[in-house]
């Protein structure tokens, strides 16, 4: 929460360090590992965290691949689109489906997109009272 509230504020050094470090966690990481990594880098909301996430759409489990669609929906821009669409034709229906999704959503934000977290995002975050 903190890296988030640092990068409304401009200062995106928190936010990309506890990216870096949620990424090597995913380094011989269980299938189980990577899907709740792939959860709390979805969290992010930040591009620092698409970064992360983009090599595990290569990924050999469809269940990781799908976490990291849903995750990359959260935190890419326009400059992940060509990695989704490598996967707009995959063999596995979910897959396919949901990788078109993520293109869709994704094609709406610009290459500098989510570069900084939005107090919207910081929000979502938060618990309901």
């Amino acid at each position: 929460m903190a890296a988030q509230v640092m990068s409304i504020r401009g200062d995106n050094r928190l936010i990309e360090n506890h990216a870096a470090s949620l990424g090597e966690r995913l380094n011989n990481a269980s299938v189980d590992e990577k899907r709740r990594t792939l959860n709390e880098l979805g969290r992010l909301r930040h591009v620092a965290a698409a970064n992360v996430i983009a090599p595990l759409l290569s990924d050999p489990s469809d269940e990781v691949k799908l976490d990291a669609l849903l995750a990359l929906k959260l935190t890419g821009n326009q400059s992940h689109l060509d990695l989704v669409r490598t996967l707009t034709s995959h063999p596995n229906e979910s897959v396919s489906w949901l990788a078109n999704d993520v293109v869709n959503n994704l094609q709406i934000y610009s290459d500098v997109a989510r570069t900084r977290v939005s107090q919207i995002d910081v929000a979502a975050e938060l618990p309901i009272n």
